[in-house]
């Protein structure tokens, strides 16, 4: 919410008083800035929302902990419907490049906190051989263990070391997974899935 500069004080005092009424005044700044033609003079009346911080409510929230991408940047905490991608930091250290592209309607720090998932040896097997219909393709379902979380378990010997980014943010589902299968076929991502044909399988 902005408030426009002109203003008078007591109308900002009542915006600070109903602020502080409704205890939002952890999550808000008021300030106050002018400018005069294209120079700043002082700062006029903006109520600045905060960012929901997970040191809030999480104190190991592993999205906080986690490095942002070297291309896009990092989602916040409670964002939904985000189109991601993740990269593995040690394989990028030893130039090799394994990216992992995905989509959650989930709040992103849950999803994140899938993909750091220490696999059971049945969840392992599903991912070395997963199922085929009958036309060849792979059966991808809501219950498939997370390839990134595999890909660190055998090739790091379960080190997590990862980086995030958010290449977009769509709130109705088919064009979020519209948008995932794009962003795929564009950057053919290491870590996701493949057909026989080598097609990335967006999951």
């Amino acid at each position: 919410m902005q408030i426009p500069c002109f203003v008078d004080k007591s109308f900002l005092l009542t915006c600070k008083t109903a602020i502080k009424v409704c205890k939002l005044d952890k999550y808000a700044n008021l300030v106050v800035q002018e400018t005069v033609g294209e120079k700043l003079v002082h700062k006029c009346g903006v109520v600045d929302f905060k960012p929901f911080k997970c040191s809030d409510k999480r104190k190991k929230c592993l999205l906080c902990k986690a490095s942002e991408h070297p291309k896009y940047p990092k989602p916040k905490c409670e964002q939904v419907g985000v189109i991601y991608v993740i990269i593995c930091n040690i394989c990028q250290r030893n130039n090799d490049q394994h990216e992992y592209i995905g989509e959650s309607k989930r709040p992103i720090h849950k999803r994140f906190d899938d993909h750091h998932k220490k696999l059971t040896v049945a969840e392992m097997n599903k991912h070395k051989n997963p199922k085929k219909n009958s036309r060849g393709q792979y059966i991808i379902d809501d219950h498939m263990p997370s390839a990134v979380s595999a890909h660190c378990m055998l090739s790091h010997d379960g080190v997590y070391d990862l980086s995030i980014g958010q290449l977009s943010v769509k709130r109705q589902e088919d064009t979020r997974k519209a948008y995932e299968a794009l962003a795929c076929r564009k950057f053919e991502p290491k870590l996701n899935r493949r057909s026989e044909g080598g097609q990335v399988i967006p999951t």
